[in-house]
């Protein structure tokens, strides 16, 4: 992402006055980006009291790690998250470093965590005021805690399946997924923006979220009408499913019509973002 875009996203998000928690990682590593620095500056600078997360594998944090890391969280970052992978090392190196630094009394304020120990302290996701570095045991070592399952992203990480089908998923209506470049997919589990709503060059936020596109989607996810990609084998829920469209669950939504079809017909045609590599269940 370049600093202007997310100076531009940083800026109508205040004017809007969202009570934003941003997360930053997918489709790429965002330790290794160059202006990562003057990123987080920027939206610490517009969105002073918003919760920021950064999701990493490690990879930009194995030279200067003591240095690097103080830096981002000198910026304005609240929570660095450093996941582990089997065969790779990088998550391991930085915890030596750091914790070595712990004993010598040169951390600045940060805490270190290791998740999903005592959930309900570490859980990174969570809003804190602490700044906090969480380290995350491969996937297939933990047996409880939000890291502890995968999602098929839309059937792009795994086989498509129908056991969600009928059932709501809250992202649509919760989030909104920035791609590097300023498109705004579906939700973070459109990996290939499939279902395009806009860029945020072209359209307003306040526009963004209220687009046609998306509207449409949320009609027929708030009725568990899985039909359309990334929706169509998707198996992600979301969370407090009970609390639909608003935040109280006291409001509805009607059955998707005809113009609503025509609409997701037409966001369709518009993507994918990204051209598809076919996997071995699409071949």
């Amino acid at each position: 992402m370049t600093i202007a875009t997310a100076a531009r996203i940083a800026n109508q998000v205040r004017e809007l006055g969202w009570n934003a928690r941003i997360e930053m990682g997918m489709r790429g590593e965002p330790s290794l980006n160059p202006n990562i620095r003057e990123i987080i500056t920027i939206l610490h600078h517009h969105l002073p009291k918003a919760y920021m997360l950064l999701i990493s594998n490690g990879a930009g944090f194995q030279e200067n790690t003591l240095s690097t890391i103080h830096g981002l969280f000198a910026t304005g970052l609240s929570t660095i998250v450093v996941d582990d992978y089997e065969g790779i090392s990088w998550s391991r190196r930085i915890q030596t470093v750091m914790l070595e630094a712990a004993k010598k009394n040169e951390l600045d304020r940060i805490d270190i965590y290791f998740y999903p120990e005592c959930v309900s302290e570490r859980n990174p996701h969570k809003r804190s005021r602490k700044k906090r570095l969480v380290f995350i045991p491969p996937i297939n070592t933990i047996t409880h805690g939000t890291h502890s399952v995968i999602f098929n992203h839309g059937a792009c990480g795994g086989p498509p399946t129908d056991e969600k089908q009928g059932q709501r998923c809250s992202r649509p209506f919760r989030e909104m997924t920035f791609r590097h470049d300023g498109h705004v997919p579906l939700c973070c589990s459109d990996w290939r923006g499939a279902y395009p709503i806009g860029h945020i060059d072209n359209i307003s936020l306040e526009e963004l979220w209220n687009h046609s596109r998306m509207i449409a989607a949320r009609k027929y996810i708030y009725h568990g009408i899985r039909t359309f990609r990334p929706c169509a084998g998707c198996d992600c829920t979301g969370f407090r499913l009970g609390l639909l469209p608003d935040k109280k669950g006291q409001e509805t939504l009607p059955e998707p019509n005809e113009k609503d079809a025509a609409i997701v017909e037409e966001a369709l045609a518009a993507g994918p973002l990204t051209t598809p590599v076919k996997l071995s269940w699409e071949k």
